[in-house]
């Protein structure tokens, strides 16, 4: 068996160590690992196609200068000059180019970069220079504001004054998971205090739209020539409405990821965001065991019993997946009987067929599907497909049924896509103008797996608010 290193995984820190460039970019001439991007050129080209790109070959004949230089004070000037530190490790795989098979972790760049870096100015606009809201409006409507169940445990942290500072790195006191929720949510939250008209909510609103192509489980090519084009506005958007606001290197990167999608496929499935969650579970792991002799030997150890006795199948219903666990987990339910059950098997008949011997149906509460738990409930969402004119089709949650030995049910009562809301990146949704019975689908069957939650505006309107771009019906 023969293999080959793809890609590497990692932050930009590290990915830069990795490759052999500079950790920070802040003291290096070129600071992008990809071009040859300067600060000077990074506030004035906002396409692929205005830099140089970085190749095997000029990588290597840096790699000599630097190395042949004969004293420090040489191989330093040269080290600043082409943001590389030393010759990668990985450059001795096969095929292997440091240069190219890097890619951008979208979490680093967007929710711990770029994200609270725009968000940073434009709530400086709002709340010093038209004084449309205060900071402790915009807190007290962050925590009270009404999250669904799948969002209340990314619940955005409250904002210090001192975040908003423009040399602040504190990503405005959230994680990622906090930041990417703030996003959804914060404009049906603003939308209350502020014009959406405006050149400042409309480079906001540009990098919404970006974000939920690049989060994208499914991107067609026309999208990514799409997203090519709406990075260079966004950029040069950004530039004309603060222009004392300069192009930071991770706003340089977003130039990249076009070409990186389509080399690599979408960036969601490379992207940290689950390193992140792991690290975190050893970091407190180590705080619990309190063994600092050989902290790698015993994190080891005790996560493999862990992850040995999660896969047991003790009772022996069901088969335990090695990725998910139990792929179903019920939450509270009953088994039905009666007229109930007699209405479940013809509901769920009129759409699947089911067998006549005796089937037990369960109703349940809520249900954990390969890790995505769905429960019942007006505001709890799932999409089952797309209207005629495009736009993504929803229906919420009213009954779930578990039939044994077969699969899970949603009944649920679709719901009249309305129009989708731009300056929101949001969805905005109304009653069936008709009346209709329940739709009955299968999990299997949707069309992406994730739950959705409307939220209300102040003018009475229901909106889901994206997170990931779902136009994309192929």
């Amino acid at each position: 068996m023969r293999g080959a290193i793809l890609a590497f995984l990692a932050d930009t820190p590290a990915s830069n160590v990795g490759a052999g460039f500079k950790e920070s970019v802040g003291g290096a001439r070129k600071k992008c690992r990809h071009c040859d991007a300067t600060y000077e050129t990074m506030q004035e080209c906002f396409s692929e196609e205005d830099f140089t790109l970085r190749c095997k070959q000029d990588h290597e004949e840096q790699l000599k200068r630097l190395e042949k230089a004969p004293n420090k004070f040489l191989r330093e000037y040269y080290s600043k000059l082409f943001g590389i530190n030393e010759r990668s490790h990985l450059e001795e795989a096969p095929f292997f180019d440091v240069c190219e098979q890097f890619p951008q972790d979208i979490m680093h760049v967007f929710l711990e970069g770029v994200l609270a870096y725009k968000l940073k100015y434009l709530l400086r606009h709002y709340i010093e220079e038209e004084s449309t809201f205060s900071l402790q409006d915009l807190n007290q409507e962050i925590q009270t504001f009404s999250y669904g169940y799948s969002h209340i445990k990314d619940k955005p942290c409250i904002i210090k004054a001192t975040d908003l500072d423009r040399q602040s790195s504190s990503n405005l006191g959230q994680g990622a998971a906090n930041m990417w929720l703030l996003a959804q949510v914060l404009p049906i939250i603003l939308r209350k205090f502020v014009t959406t008209d405006s050149h400042h909510w409309e480079c906001f609103s540009s990098l919404l739209e970006i974000m939920g192509i690049a989060f994208s489980t499914r991107i067609s090519l026309e999208t990514i020539v799409y997203l090519k084009s709406a990075i260079k506005n966004h950029l040069l958007l950004f530039k004309n409405t603060f222009p004392d606001a300069p192009i930071i290197p991770k706003q340089h990167f977003l130039v990249h990821i076009p070409s990186q999608i389509l080399k690599f496929g979408p960036l969601i499935r490379s992207w940290c965001m689950r390193f992140e969650g792991k690290h975190a579970y050893f970091k407190d792991l180590a705080k619990k065991i309190k063994n600092f002799n050989n902290i790698p030997y015993s994190l080891a150890q005790k996560d493999q019993k862990v992850v040995c006795a999660e896969h047991m199948n003790v009772d022996g219903k069901g088969e335990v997946s090695l990725l998910f666990g139990r792929e179903i987990a019920l939450g509270k339910n009953k088994s039905l009987s009666g007229g109930d059950l007699e209405a479940a098997k013809a509901s769920i008949a009129r759409f699947f067929p089911i067998t006549d011997g005796p089937a037990e149906i369960r109703l349940c509460n809520s249900i954990t599907i390969n890790g995505t738990r769905y429960c019942p409930g007006i505001n709890n969402l799932v999409q089952i497909g797309y209207t005629a004119n495009g736009l993504p089709e929803f229906a919420s949650l009213v009954k779930i049924w578990y039939v044994s030995d077969a699969s899970a049910f949603f009944a649920s009562k679709v719901m009249e896509s309305v129009r989708f809301v731009e300056e929101l990146n949001a969805i905005e949704i109304d009653e069936p103008s008709l009346p209709e019975g329940l739709q009955v689908s299968r999990p299997s069957d949707l069309p992406f797996h994730q739950v959705h939650h409307s939220y209300s505006s102040e003018l009475k309107k229901k909106y889901i608010p994206l997170r990931q771009y779902i136009f994309d019906t192929d």
